[in-house]
């Protein structure tokens, strides 16, 4: 299991500048090839703010989780549901859940999610929430 732990509250995939965002901590989790993740946050709001819908490939709008054809679980935890919060600034919705991957959200709070199809700001396949 790999833990990934965000560093920036930035939106960003520049992987030139030494800081580990949530995009970026996703891409690697979509991408390393381990049947289990765990993403790290801190207390802090993490706000998406790459303007667009309807893409799948990471170049705009909601951060996309996918395994590809391989089963993975991928937790992202939280400091706790009243200091750690994901906001998708009302750009599109927050998650996008495809192929085998299983995603578990902790001791956080998404907000401002929206876009076709949207569940808690989600759209999902395998979605486990606690806290």
């Amino acid at each position: 299991m790999a833990n990934i732990i965000v560093t920036s509250t930035d939106d960003n995939t520049i992987s030139s500048n030494g800081f580990m965002t949530l995009r970026k901590a996703i891409i690697l989790a979509n991408t390393n090839g381990d049947e289990s993740n765990e993403i790290i946050l801190d207390a802090a709001t993490y706000a998406l703010s790459f303007f667009g819908q309807h893409e799948d490939d990471f170049a705009t709008g909601s951060v996309d989780v996918s395994s590809g054809s391989s089963n993975q679980t991928l937790t992202i935890r939280g400091a706790g549901q009243d200091v750690t919060f994901i906001d998708a600034n009302a750009i599109d919705r927050v998650f996008d859940v495809f192929g085998n991957t299983t995603l578990i959200l902790a001791d956080l709070t998404i907000t401002d999610g929206q876009g076709d199809l949207v569940k808690f700001g989600m759209r999902e396949k395998f979605l486990c929430c606690s806290n």
